[in-house]
This record gives C-alpha cells, sequence and structure tokens, in this order.
C-alpha cells in the first residue's frame, strides 16, 4: 500500500496506469478513477470527513470480477484529504465495482453528488453509501 504524496489527479492516474502495472497499482479505467477523485474533491471542499473506496470494474475484465484488483481508498478530514493505491489479491473483497463511503458522522452524509444517487448500503451502519459504476 502507499499513500501518495500528491493528490492531483495526475498523480493518482500515474500510479495505476496500464503501462505501470509493475507499480504498485494496475489498471484501472480512468474514467472511474476520475469520478472517484472528482466525488473525493467535492465532499472534502464541503468540509466533509469520510472514507470511501473505488473498486473498479478494470476496463476488459468486468465479467470476471473474481480476480486481483487495485483498490483505491481516499480518506478525508476536515484538514486533510489522501489517497492510497494497493493491489487486493483476495478476490472476495470485491463483488460489483462500485464506489463505498462510508462517513463519519450524520452531519457529513451526502446522498447525491453531481446528479449521482448514493445508496444506503446497510440500515444497521447509518454512514455506508454505496454508488454502482
Amino acid at each position: 500500500m502507499a499513500l501518495l504524496e500528491l493528490h492531483s489527479l495526475s498523480s493518482l492516474l500515474a500510479s495505476v496506469s496500464e503501462e505501470d502495472t509493475h507499480k504498485i497499482g494496475g489498471k484501472v479505467a480512468e474514467e472511474e478513477l476520475a469520478l472517484f477523485w472528482l466525488i473525493c474533491k467535492q465532499l472534502s471542499q464541503n468540509n466533509k470527513s469520510y472514507k470511501a473506496e473505488l473498486y473498479p470494474t478494470e476496463k476488459g475484465r468486468i465479467e470476471n470480477m473474481n480476480s486481483p484488483f487495485t483498490l483505491v481508498t481516499a480518506t478525508s478530514s476536515i484538514l486533510e484529504l489522501s489517497f492510497q493505491v494497493e493491489r487486493i489479491e483476495d478476490t472476495k473483497v470485491r463483488e460489483i465495482g462500485g464506489i463505498r463511503v462510508q462517513f463519519n458522522s450524520i452531519d457529513d452524509i451526502v446522498d447525491e453528488l453531481f446528479g449521482y444517487k448514493l445508496r444506503k448500503v446497510n440500515k444497521a451502519n447509518m454512514h455506508d453509501y454505496w454508488l454502482d459504476l
């Protein structure tokens, strides 16, 4: 797992690019990563505290969700937004592609971003939301 020093979209894209599959991550669709980055930036600019995870569909592999994948995680507090990229070998972690957002408190919860509806994942955990890709 690597904590990215810069949290620009270009540094995030470089960490998971197809050309650099020997790096920590691996192939992730640029569109999915850009949407994830944009959502995280928007939440952070609105002073929301959360942890978000991108479970990518990985171009050409949507039919094979039982394969190792690249997990991109964003953590945001009022003071800082950071991204981490790691390769997950355990295929049971990912069932479908999407973005999971765990808000830290009820005051942080947002149920719509850029016209996309986030749905509550677990009624027992009031702060856990999901966006299908």
